[in-house]
């Protein structure tokens, strides 16, 4: 299945792209082993699709049970991977914040409450305590890629989901 990405100027179709190439175009380097494999998912559709079982076909059922057994396990991994970052990030956050309210003065303790509230406000480096700006802005980033990783699975397995539905489900 492709989509299309459209020129804001010209308002006309200027690629086309698979979703398999946008995938692996958002993952994420360190954490590639973490991603849905949305391209060994759908070669098993493809598996299952050519040996159809109309014909009784002993490759369809195989493929179909390696198939499920896969997505069942690339959601294990992604949601076993999300949760351990996110209780990184929790545990970061916690640090950060505990770290700011140790401050001795009272509006340094006030606009850091705000930065770690809305994590994307910024202080300037002349109000933030040495490191602390940078750590919150470590965190912000880590914050965004797992978001990016958890959209990015999303739209995996509702696009293997469907064309799964589409492709094999009649069969």
């Amino acid at each position: 299945q492709a989509f299309f990405c459209s020129s804001a100027h010209a308002g006309a179709v200027t690629a086309m792209v698979r979703f398999g190439d946008e995938l692996e175009g958002r993952i994420v380097a360190e954490w590639q082993p973490y991603y849905c494999s949305y391209t060994r998912l759908k070669g098993w559709i493809n598996e299952m699709e050519a040996n159809d079982s109309k014909s009784g076909s002993e490759r369809f059922r195989a493929a179909r049970l390696t198939f499920l057994e896969e997505l069942k396990d690339n959601l294990e991994r992604v949601e076993t991977f999300y949760v351990t970052q996110e209780r990184k990030a929790q545990a970061d956050f916690k640090a950060l914040r505990d770290g700011w309210a140790a401050s001795t003065a009272p509006e340094l303790r006030q606009q850091t409450t705000t930065l770690l509230r809305r994590l994307s406000t910024q202080l300037g480096a002349q109000e933030s305590p040495p490191g602390k700006q940078e750590k919150a802005q470590l965190l912000l980033q880590h914050l965004r890629k797992l978001e990016d990783f958890a959209a990015a699975n999303a739209e995996g397995f509702r696009k293997i989901a469907k064309k799964f539905d589409k492709r094999v489900q009649h069969l």
